[in-house]
């Protein structure tokens, strides 16, 4: 009888950690979805090349990540979350192509 009722609290415990990690999975799919939609317009708006685009679809990830996955949202980790994806998107794209990204996000 003990080795039942263990191996069904086993059980019960496994189909718990299944759901957590499955929904998981399921905000990072949708980060990488939005990234890649994300990119994909920037594509056509600002003229990425190859190499562009997947440094840009990369850091969106990151920052998407950033943003979501922060058990307590602050300011600052905000803040800091917006300033590397500023500093990162100025490195990957031209001067033309930034303050064209630039005056769509002031737009968005």
């Amino acid at each position: 009888m003990k080795k039942i009722f263990t191996l069904c609290l086993f059980a019960i415990a496994m189909l718990i950690g299944t759901q957590t990690v499955s929904a998981q999975s399921t905000t990072v799919n949708e980060i990488k979805a939005d990234a890649e939609k994300k990119t994909e317009s920037l594509r056509k708006l600002i003229s990425l090349e190859k190499t562009q685009m997947d440094d840009v679809y990369s850091v969106l990830v990151e920052y998407g990540k950033a943003t979501t996955m922060q058990n307590n949202p602050d300011n600052n980790s905000l803040e800091k979350a917006e300033s590397t994806l500023m500093s990162k998107m100025k490195q990957i794209l031209t001067e033309e192509q930034f303050d064209r990204y630039m005056a769509l996000e002031k737009k968005s």
